[in-house]
């Protein structure tokens, strides 16, 4: 996975998918914290309302696994280590995804899910319910 860092990327280039993943993890947290206390109601329909902390799980450990690309392996962090905590870092962010799909049909786990919304039915059921 290290080969990702020596590839023939700008470092220009690669710094500005680096800062846009940090403001885009930035925002995806805020928006999550402000659906989860209720600050604001920025989803109408509330069906996407409940995914918003697994989408900021998302990017923020996407984001972390582009900034391990970055690290060169020294004496003290082996290559090995690196390529281990970027493998780690891409599962995390696919059972992310995961959960993202997971709450949004089944509203599923309910851990994640803001507490106004935990009753509610996730969309596969709502489309059962009424024959789609």
């Amino acid at each position: 996975m290290t080969a990702i860092a020596d590839a023939a990327i700008p470092d220009r280039a690669s710094g500005l998918v680096l800062t846009l993943g940090l403001l885009m993890t930035a925002a995806s947290c805020l928006v999550a914290l402000a659906s989860w206390f209720n600050w604001k109601n920025y989803f109408p329909d509330g069906h996407q309302d409940r995914c918003v902390a697994a989408i900021a799980l998302m990017f923020t450990f996407g984001t972390a696994f582009l900034g391990t690309t970055w690290i060169e392996p020294t004496a003290s962090l082996s290559t090995n280590l690196i390529d281990a905590v970027q493998n780690v870092l891409i599962v995390l962010t696919l059972l992310s995804a995961a959960l993202v799909a997971m709450i949004y049909w089944f509203n599923r786990p309910q851990f994640l899910v803001p507490a106004r919304y935990r009753n509610d039915r996730g969309r596969w059921a709502e489309r059962a319910r009424h024959g789609r």
